[in-house]
């Protein structure tokens, strides 16, 4: 949730003034400010309801004689909307303001229709088989083959497509697995070549100077 500067108010009017005092320093919240917000949804129809729950914890809450004497314009101030900030969303671009917090998500019934397969034991099977065999070669293969390979972080990324969005549908498995495995292989750092060796980070020269010529096997 994040609470606009009228809502702050709203609330420190009606209890008091709220922050906590860290190391002899007063620390607050901090109120959002209108832009930022991404998502208001509009619950005056239920603020009463919220009040009739709080009101069951009269004993709980220290400024609960304030409250009882709020007006219901007050009470809707406080209770009837709800802000939210949308920290990441791959569902809406624009800068509207939404008023629900699935806007832009598709129901169920109007999404494409996914791939026809259907994920049977036998196929399942299949497929594990299948992947134990590559895993298999791969490691037989692998004393043959360069001890790691020179590719930086954002080279991996970008041949793994983990800057792309994420897929709307699901697929077939065979060549899912088959596209998984093979991107894992050529991309691996091989740490279970037999000549390969790493340096493990260590708070202290010597042991990291160690580390350094300690064979992972």
């Amino acid at each position: 949730m994040a609470w606009p500067e009228s809502t702050w108010a709203a609330y420190q009017a009606a209890f008091r003034r709220l922050f906590s005092t860290v190391d002899g320093v007063e620390r607050q919240a901090t109120p959002w400010p209108d832009w930022a917000i991404t998502t208001v949804i509009d619950t005056r129809e239920f603020w009463s309801t919220v009040w009739r729950a709080i009101s069951c914890h009269e004993s709980q809450v220290a400024a609960y004689e304030r409250l009882k004497d709020l007006s219901p314009e007050h009470h809707e101030a406080l209770w009837g909307w709800q802000s939210f900030y949308r920290a990441f969303s791959t569902v809406n671009g624009g800068r509207a303001r939404e008023t629900d917090l699935f806007e832009g998500i598709q129901r169920d019934d109007e999404r494409p229709s996914a791939v026809g397969w259907r994920w049977t034991p036998r196929t399942f099977r299949a497929l594990g088989h299948r992947l134990v065999d590559q895993l298999a070669d791969f490691l037989e293969s692998m004393p043959r083959g360069p001890v790691t390979h020179n590719e930086s972080p954002s080279a991996v990324r970008e041949a793994l497509d983990l800057t792309g969005p994420l897929p709307e549908l699901g697929m077939d498995p065979a060549p899912l697995l088959e596209r998984t495995a093979r991107l894992l292989f050529d991309h691996s750092l091989f740490n279970g070549h037999p000549r390969f060796f790493g340096t493990s980070p260590r708070r202290r020269r010597r042991s990291a100077f160690s580390a350094t010529f300690s064979p992972r096997r």
